[in-house]
C-alpha cells in the first residue's frame, strides 16, 4: 500500500494526497503539471514536506539510497564503460525473488549482455533500464515514460513480464506516460495531476475521460479468450453471451479474461442486424443513456454488465431516433479492437 500526503513547492507547487494498493497505478497530467516532480519526490530526489508511507512504513526521513524505491526514467543513466552484464552484476539485489536468467530472457536482453551502452539502440537501453529496475527488487517501482523508444509490439511483449515480476516481488509501480494506451494496458487505477496542483483518483476508464476530456473515446472492456483461427488470422473472444472477432494472433490460455480497447469513433450503430457487410462484429445491445458533446453524441450501450460507446453525429442520432432503452446493433471491424492484456479491475 502506498499512501502519500505531501506538499511540494519547487520546481512546481503540488498538494498530493492519495493512496493505492493496486499493482500498477497510472499517473496522468498535462505537460508541466509535475508528474516527474512527484516521482522524484517519492524517491527522495526532490524536497517535500508531509508523509510518504509504503506498506505502513514512513519514508520521509529515510535517505534516498535507503528507500525501497527505484526510479526508471525515459533517458536511461547507464554507465558508459560497463557492459550490460556488469550493470546486472552490480545491480541484482540478493533478496530479489525473481530468477535472474529467466527475467533477462523475458526482457529480451540475453543477446545484449556483452554490449556497452553506446552499442545499444534507444529501445534496447530502455529494456536494460527496466530490467535493472526490477532486479533491484524495490517495493515501489517508479516508471517515468519508460517505453518511449519501444514499438507497440515490443511494449505488448514486455507488459505482462513487468506485471508478473511486480507480482512475484509483492511490489507496486507508478507509471507516467503520455501514451494513453500504455496507461490503459497496465494500470488498475489512475492518479490525475490537475492544473491547481491537486491529485485526483479515478478508475481507469474515468481517469482517461477526465484527462482527455470530450475527445476521449477509448472504451475499455474485459472479454474471455476463446481461441485463434489461423485460416482467418482472427482471435475470438466472448463478452457475456456474445462473441467478437479481433485481428491477429493472441496467445492466451483458453478462458483467460483479457483487457480490450476500442475507440467509440470506430463503433457504428444500426437498428437491424447486418446482412452482407464486411464488418466482422455485429453485437446486440441496449442504449443506457446518451451524452451530447461538442462533436455530436456519445451513445452508451450495454452488453450484459459492460458498456460500449458509439460516438456519432447529431444527424445520425436524429435519423435513427435513438433514445435510452432502445435496442441497437453495434457494428465494428475486427481491426478496430486493440488487445491490451490482463483485465481491468472494476471499482
Amino acid at each position: 500500500m502506498l499512501e502519500i500526503d505531501i506538499d511540494i513547492s519547487t520546481p512546481c507547487r503540488l498538494r498530493a494526497r492519495a493512496q493505492t494498493d493496486c499493482l500498477i497505478t497510472g499517473l496522468l497530467g498535462p505537460s508541466g503539471s509535475g508528474k516527474t516532480t512527484l516521482l522524484r519526490s517519492l524517491c527522495g530526489l526532490n524536497h517535500h514536506t508531509g508523509t510518504i508511507e509504503l506498506n505502513g512504513i514512513e519514508q520521509h526521513n529515510t535517505a534516498t539510497h535507503k528507500r525501497p524505491v527505484t526510479l526508471v526514467q525515459q533517458h536511461t543513466q547507464l554507465i558508459p564503460h560497463w557492459t550490460v552484464q556488469q550493470h546486472i552484476s552490480n545491480t541484482h539485489h540478493r533478496a530479489c525473488p525473481i530468477d535472474q536468467t529467466t527475467l533477462i530472457d523475458a526482457m529480451g536482453v540475453t543477446d545484449l549482455l556483452r554490449h556497452k551502452p553506446h552499442q545499444l539502440s534507444g529501445g534496447q537501453k530502455q529494456r536494460v533500464a527496466l530490467l535493472l529496475g526490477l532486479l533491484r527488487s524495490p517495493q515501489l517501482l517508479l516508471l517515468d515514460e519508460p517505453f518511449t523508444a519501444l514499438d507497440n509490439r515490443s511494449k505488448r511483449q514486455l507488459f505482462p513480464v513487468i506485471a508478473s515480476a511486480l507480482q512475484q516481488m509483492s511490489a507496486q509501480a507508478l507509471l507516467v506516460s503520455h501514451q494513453v494506451r500504455d496507461i490503459a494496458s497496465l494500470s488498475d487505477r489512475i492518479w490525475e495531476l490537475k492544473s491547481d496542483g491537486s491529485l485526483g483518483q479515478h478508475s481507469v476508464q474515468q481517469g482517461l475521460r477526465q484527462y482527455q476530456g470530450n475527445r476521449c473515446h477509448d472504451v475499455l472492456l474485459s472479454a474471455e479468450f476463446l481461441g485463434y483461427e489461423p485460416q482467418y488470422q482472427l482471435s475470438r473472444f466472448r463478452m457475456g453471451t456474445q462473441q467478437l472477432l479481433v485481428s491477429g494472433q493472441h496467445n492466451y490460455a483458453i478462458g483467460s479474461l483479457v483487457r480490450l480497447a476500442i475507440s467509440a469513433d470506430d463503433v457504428g450503430l444500426s437498428l437491424d442486424a447486418q446482412q452482407g457487410s464486411s464488418f466482422a462484429n455485429d453485437l446486440s445491445a441496449t442504449i443506457c443513456h446518451i451524452d451530447k458533446d461538442d462533436y455530436g453524441a456519445r451513445v452508451h450501450c450495454q452488453i450484459d454488465d459492460q458498456i460500449i460507446e458509439a460516438h456519432i453525429t447529431d444527424f445520425s442520432l436524429q435519423r435513427l431516433s435513438l433514445e435510452s432503452g432502445k435496442p441497437v446493433r453495434l457494428i465494428f471491424k475486427a481491426g478496430a479492437v486493440d488487445v491490451l492484456g490482463s483485465p481491468i479491475k472494476h471499482d
